[in-house]
């Protein structure tokens, strides 16, 4: 009897091992298949992002043809304060030396005295000038007298005259990059000054000589 029921109890044992071992196999089985489900999810989300990436990076191609696409970039240029004041027939400025700093004066001389250097004081006056309007001519600001180169010899002073908008001789070009005023009427002649008295003369151009720049 003891034999009988030692048998029967060792044969539900060995079912119910057997139950487990089924149902682990079976979870193992499925985790695995949901494991193989994710990774390919994964796999199909990258794909579409990387496709996004590069779409998302590519340079959207003009309708225009090949050479207009290919025109170079033309920067916007800001006109400068001195450029401003050239323009502007009522601005008063100063025509001051890049070599010493000091400006050109009338010396409250009358019209027809020579022009010298003397310490910018930025009182206007004797000092201050300005563009006649629609001209190249240079009036000083407080007196009917303009900016008047004497002759076409080199050193030939610079005086004051009575305003003439048709006198090429009161007629001054800013040269763009150099900042030296050029005479109209004298080819090739610029305002410059001599060092020992600060009088103002012309001079053959020279863009290397510090003291044919001008700023205003």
């Amino acid at each position: 009897m003891v034999i009988i029921l030692y048998l029967i109890r060792s044969s539900e044992i060995s079912d119910g091992t057997t139950s487990v071992k089924f149902l682990m196999q079976v979870l193992h089985q499925r985790t695995n298949e949901t494991l193989s489900r994710i990774d390919q999810k994964i796999s199909i989300l990258d794909e579409t992002r990387t496709k996004r990436q590069h779409t998302a990076f590519q340079v959207p191609r003009s309708s225009g043809s090949e050479k207009d696409q290919e025109k170079p970039f033309a920067p916007t240029i800001t006109p400068t304060k001195l450029e401003i004041q050239l323009a502007t027939s009522r601005s008063r400025f100063e025509i001051k030396s890049s070599a010493n700093g000091m400006c050109v004066d009338t010396m409250d001389q009358l019209v027809g005295s020579y022009l010298e250097l003397y310490e910018c004081h930025g009182q206007e006056g004797n000092q201050a000038w300005k563009y006649r309007e629609g001209t190249h001519v240079i009036e000083n600001r407080d007196k009917n007298m303009c900016l008047t180169a004497l002759n076409s010899s080199d050193g030939s002073p610079v005086k004051t005259a009575i305003c003439d908008a048709n006198d090429t001789q009161q007629k001054w070009i800013r040269k763009e990059f150099s900042y030296q005023l050029e005479n109209e009427a004298e080819a090739k002649k610029c305002l410059d000054f001599e060092p020992e008295n600060k009088r103002v003369v012309m001079r053959d151009c020279d863009n290397k000589k510090e003291s044919q720049r001008w700023t205003h």
